[in-house]
């Protein structure tokens, strides 16, 4: 038995400490013990299990993390994530990441690990070149400062250090990992400046630098990155002028002030701006954007005329332009805006009547919500046709008339309807709407894809509410 090469005990609810006979397999080389009910520390027998080349012992409840893993040199693929890891030697990571040279994958992800993460400065000196590729510590409370020994690793291609309290600005070394594809740092207290080495990551697809006290001076030199989320920070100090090749920019939750610039729309398709402080107008130059599925610039100092070209955005799923101060009417035509699922223009200024929207022509919106604006007249029975509609909220409005009594036959609205899923289903998660249910307004986003709410407070309408849907199951 002794001569066993591989070990797969996963997803057995072995619920035990880490047996020490495991110490015997001298020759194993794969041992995985995931998703069990293991406790306790890491059994030291494991200490002689040298040959080792992977070792999964994610989603247990193991509660320390000793240094000398750092001694098992043929390691290639380490995950320790999902476990509750209150103790942790010190030097564990340093151990780890300085002594095993053919370790390509290392991850101890949302495992309850606190402390100083990286200890020594410097450069590290364990190997001559590192195989790291993969790097995952999202989801515990490490702190301290981001070492430049990361540079060393050349061949990282995925770093993720999300959701930690890591602190100080971002080192100008991390600009050296030219394979990075993914880089997350969002959910920390970094601050300073983004060094601008960033924009020598070529290969980046995916840059996460949410949640955290950072200032941005240089956006337009992001050319080679394809998405940037940078939510949440303390500072921008200056507008994103070109991005041309940015699939997706988040910029939400910031303290951005001044206008939108024209050459916006030459950046990229999907712009998240939401919670800031600009002013202005939309540019006309938005409608130039191709392939564009999100549009949010919610919570912002906007005002004028929502411009008529973001009508022309044909690929457009989700619209927030809730909460500023827009004015004028809304247009007569949605235009060919067929995949548009969430339309927000709550809280604005908008006048006239609601129109007379084709709702056969947009079986995906499921959203309409018109909140606090000044609009007037009656709702139109067109709004029937929105056959997947699941809340319609015309609340404090000037309208008057009765809700028409069609809007109870709409599938999207009854008891037994269910959402089907879609390919692009995930993008729900992202998505924020406000609603008022049973007199409490309520923040809906994870489940905002089941909600179902009729919302109209037209005093003269109260007595003509279709007997098809009831207030009472909202």
């Amino acid at each position: 038995m002794t001569s066993i090469r591989s070990l797969d005990l996963s997803h057995n609810s072995l619920s035990s400490m880490v047996p020490l006979w495991l110490g015997k397999f001298v020759n194993l080389l794969e041992l995985d013990l995931s998703s069990n009910l293991l406790y306790g520390p890491i059994t030291y027998a494991l200490r002689n299990l040298t040959s080792l080349t992977l070792l999964d012992l994610s989603h247990n409840n193991l509660n320390s993390l000793p240094s000398w893993l750092g001694e098992l040199k043929s390691l290639v693929h380490l995950d320790l994530s999902e476990n509750n890891f209150t103790y942790v030697e010190e030097g564990f990571l340093s151990s780890i990441l300085s002594n095993l040279c053919h370790l390509k994958e290392f991850h101890l992800s949302h495992s309850n690990c606190q402390g100083i993460a990286f200890k020594n400065k410097g450069t590290l000196s364990g190997c001559n070149s590192y195989a790291l590729e993969s790097l995952n510590l999202d989801g515990n409370e490490f702190g301290g400062l981001l070492p430049t020994w990361l540079a060393q690793f050349q061949n990282l291609k995925y770093l993720s250090l999300t959701s930690n309290s890591f602190s100080g600005p971002i080192p100008f070394s991390i600009g050296n990992l030219t394979k990075l594809s993914v880089l997350r740092m969002g959910g920390n207290i970094l601050n300073g400046s983004i060094t601008q080495s960033l924009v020598q990551l070529v290969n980046l697809q995916l840059l996460d630098l949410s949640s955290n006290h950072l200032v941005v001076s240089f956006l337009n030199t992001w050319v080679n990155s394809r998405i940037c989320n940078c939510t949440m920070n303390g500072l921008i100090n200056s507008r994103p002028q070109v991005m041309s090749s940015l699939r997706y920019l988040d910029l939400s939750h910031n303290q951005i002030i001044g206008t939108i610039p024209d050459s916006l729309s030459d950046i990229m398709p999907n712009l998240l701006l939401h919670d800031n402080q600009i002013n202005g107008s939309l540019p006309n130059s938005l409608g130039k954007i191709e392939n564009s599925y999100s549009f949010d610039v919610s919570n912002n100092k906007l005002s004028g005329k929502i411009s008529s070209t973001l009508w022309n955005l044909t690929w457009l799923v989700w619209l927030h332009l809730n909460n500023n101060k827009f004015q004028g009417k809304l247009p007569s035509s949605l235009g060919n805006m067929e995949g548009l699922t969430l339309l927000d223009v709550g809280e604005n200024h908008l006048s006239g009547f609601i129109p007379s929207w084709n709702g056969s022509e947009f079986p995906n919106l499921q959203i309409i919500r018109m909140r606090r604006n000044m609009l007037s007249g009656s709702i139109p029975s067109s709004f029937c046709q929105f056959i997947g509609l699941q809340i319609l909220d015309l609340a404090q409005n000037n309208l008057v008339g009765p809700i028409p009594r069609c809007i109870g036959n709409i599938t999207g609205m009854t008891s037994a309807y269910t959402p089907s899923p879609s390919e692009d289903s995930y993008d729900w998660d992202d998505e924020v709407v406000n609603q008022v249910i049973k007199g409490r307004e309520l923040e809906y986003l994870r489940n905002l894809q089941y909600v179902v709410n009729l919302d109209c407070q037209i005093t003269s309408c109260l007595d003509q509410f279709p007997p098809e849907y009831h207030p009472s199951q909202d």
